[in-house]
């Protein structure tokens, strides 16, 4: 039967069907009307696992509006990059801070130190893979990414929220939630996008859409600024008979320089590292001396012990000739006159020599612990600047505290990794404080404040219950958005959090523009742990 189908499709020349394809199913055909034991097994040589071509994601062209954008036929994704089309002035001036995505719209919003900077639309999960909602931040990105779950999908300007899986990337938008959990992205926007964001970047995932709104409260934590000496001018200006002698000295006169907690991390991480370059020199030195020590100090023993032997020896014949000791002396003694004479003389010597030997050994052992000291600071030294440099690069970093009221703690981390953490009070523990994102915004100009904007997640209910009554089941008609669970406003929140002055200094010692304070009734998602910021889920 088999040899019949192939002869028929040989014959119809089928462009699917190569040589190799041929010729096996020639082998086919003769295997089978072979003997069961002679047709087991057989194999192609040139087989090879078959590969699946992604069909390309549409474009739509971007259009900064609130409304939806209406899905644009599909179109080849180019494998060049694309030019960066030009920003308004107010976008490249102002640095994304956070995002908010809203499910029930279909959009992201871009919200910087002046405001909305971009809205785009977007498309979320479907009900089987929804997007799970809360708070999130970027953890990593990747220009070109292929997906680890589905089958190498491609997701081009991939920026992961969860590594669970949600990422925010290029894809296609028919119009209406249809990823698997991710969050897809017109590609010029995405590449945009993708361009301007940093890790530890805040994006906020809500249901429906939320709007910050201006918030101050004195448990926000204030930047801690420092006094550091600098110059007036970083160049000093060439002479010239126009300026006088005291004009030029004041280029080169110190002065004392405000720095916010970035510029003063900056500064640290420099004067650390010229620091360190000194202290390596010190302790390649350091190294140097002890060896020079250690050699010293192991001559000056084996001279001991020499001049030890030597001592020993010249005090068993002035023992021999009973000048010391409780031997006899020989007789008659006058016949080892000169024995005697030379046995004292050598005596006398070898006491000198043991004397020295021993005064240089000592020294020799005390210079060698000295040098083993001097070489332990200067190594202490450079491994604190080496931390130094580590933690004042972390500092230019953006930072993230997070209070729960279930743990009743207070977390914070910078760099995507944990920095300290400690128990708090919130008044009322027992009365729901729903979730809050305080998101820092730069000083204005010629104020040292921060600026804060607040969110507040909705309240979700859990989705409609099935309830059995009898030997019939009723469902439960619930939203999924309500006011069902009391729901505490953002300055409410900061109020029940009772936070010490050693807490808030600490604090500010580490906050700046992009800095986030979340307040949640969750504890400590899962998923939180290092490479990763703070993962508040919100719904119930």
């Amino acid at each position: 039967m088999l040899r019949n189908v192939f002869l028929r499709l040989s014959s119809a020349g089928h462009p699917s069907f190569t040589p190799k394809f041929l010729a096996g199913m020639a082998m086919v055909a003769t295997f089978t009307s072979a003997p069961q034991a002679q047709a087991q097994f057989f194999f192609f040589d040139d087989y090879r696992k078959p590969k699946y071509r992604q069909v390309p994601p549409p474009q739509p062209r971007h259009v900064k509006r609130t409304k939806r954008i209406e899905a644009a036929p599909a179109q080849a994704a180019s494998p060049k990059k694309s030019k960066k089309p030009e920003a308004p002035e107010a976008e490249v001036a102002d640095a994304p801070l956070y995002a908010v995505v809203s499910i029930d719209d279909q959009h992201v919003s871009i919200y910087g130190s002046n405001g909305l900077i971009e809205r785009s639309d977007v498309s979320t999960g479907t009900a089987d893979h929804p997007t799970p909602t809360g708070v999130f931040a970027i953890i990593q990105k990747e220009r070109w990414h292929e997906s680890n779950i589905y089958s190498g999908a491609s997701m081009p300007f991939m920026q992961r929220i969860t590594w669970s899986g949600v990422a925010m990337h290029t894809g296609q938008l028919p119009g209406y939630p249809a990823s698997h959990g991710c969050i897809r992205l017109p590609n010029d926007f995405a590449e945009r996008w993708f361009g301007r964001t940093k890790l530890g970047l805040r994006v906020v995932v809500s249901p429906t859409d939320i709007e910050p709104v201006l918030i101050t409260h004195p448990n926000l934590p204030m930047p801690r600024y420092w006094s550091m000496t600098g110059t007036v001018a970083q160049r000093k200006p060439v002479q010239s008979a126009a300026l006088s002698n005291e004009t030029l000295a004041q280029f080169a006169a110190p002065t004392q320089v405000i720095a916010n907690p970035i510029a003063y991390a900056i500064a640290e991480k420099a004067k650390a590292k010229a620091d360190l370059k000194s202290s390596q020199q010190a302790e390649s030195a350091a190294g140097d001396a002890l060896e020079l020590a250690t050699r010293k100090a192991k001559e000056s023993s084996a001279t001991l012990k020499s001049a030890q032997s030597e001592f020993a020896d010249a005090e068993d014949r002035m023992g021999w000739f009973g000048l010391i000791g409780n031997r006899p002396p020989p007789s008659p003694k006058a016949k080892f006159g000169n024995g005697i004479m030379k046995a004292i003389t050598d005596f006398e010597a070898a006491n000198t020599r043991l004397s020295e030997a021993t005064r240089a050994d000592a020294l020799a052992k005390v210079e060698l612990v000295e040098a083993k000291d001097a070489l332990k600071r200067a190594d202490d030294r450079t491994e604190a600047l080496k931390a130094r440099i580590t933690e004042m690069g972390r500092r230019q970093e953006t930072v993230s505290i997070f209070i729960s009221l279930k743990d009743e703690r207070l977390y914070v981390r910078q760099a995507l990794r944990s920095v300290f953490d400690m128990p708090v009070t919130i008044a009322d523990p027992s009365a729901p404080i729903g979730t809050h994102v305080f998101v820092a915004k730069p000083p204005a100009e010629g104020d040292k404040a921060l600026r804060w904007s607040a969110l507040t997640m909705p309240v979700e209910i859990p989705p409609p219950a099935r309830v059995a009554r009898g030997r019939r089941a009723s469902m439960i008609e619930t939203g999924s958005i309500g006011s069902a669970i009391p729901a505490e406003s953002a300055a409410g929140a900061l109020s029940r959090v009772q936070l010490t002055g050693e807490m808030l200094d600490q604090m500010s010692e580490l906050v700046w523009a992009g800095a986030s304070v979340i307040i949640s009734d969750r504890g400590i998602n899962h998923e939180t742990g290092t490479g990763t910021d703070f993962i508040i889920e919100t719904k119930h």
